[in-house]
């Protein structure tokens, strides 16, 4: 999921306008996990990267849409199929070596830490990062 979601940064930034390349640079993603649930951030924790909007659009300040909120959903929405399919694809190869765990006797975590594999949640809890601002954080359950 890492190397996806690093592939749809790299079209963010590409697609990022650039003055002085130091929002293009801000930004980041990380894919958050917890039992049920998995979360992809997008951030950018530049103070201005909120107002930016594309030339020609109508800036935020006279009532426009900032240009990241479009941008991330239309990269997201571009890629979903495929990462859903490869999440899916790491689920159900989990899920074989879980079961083959339970034949062989084997507590689930220590199978795991065979291939260097950490289970969220059963080692440490999962944290999260804390908001900075609306506009800097867009999250996308999957």
């Amino acid at each position: 999921m890492g190397a996806e979601v690093n592939a749809q940064l790299r079209v963010i930034r590409r697609n990022w306008p650039v003055e002085t390349g130091t929002s293009r640079a801000g930004w980041f993603a990380g894919v958050q996990g917890d039992a049920g649930a998995v979360a992809i951030v997008y951030e950018n924790p530049i103070s201005y990267s909120g107002w930016i909007t594309k030339k020609g659009q109508t800036p935020v300040r006279e009532g426009g849409r900032p240009w990241f909120q479009r941008l991330v959903s239309e990269v997201f929405k571009a890629n979903r199929q495929r990462l859903v399919r490869k999440m899916r694809a790491q689920i159900d190869k989990t899920e074989a070596k879980l079961q083959q765990a339970a034949q062989q006797g084997v507590d689930p975590r220590e199978a795991f830490k065979v291939v260097g594999t950490e289970i969220p949640g059963w080692s440490r809890p999962a944290t999260a990062k804390p908001e900075q601002t609306f506009q800097d954080l867009l999250r996308r359950l999957i």
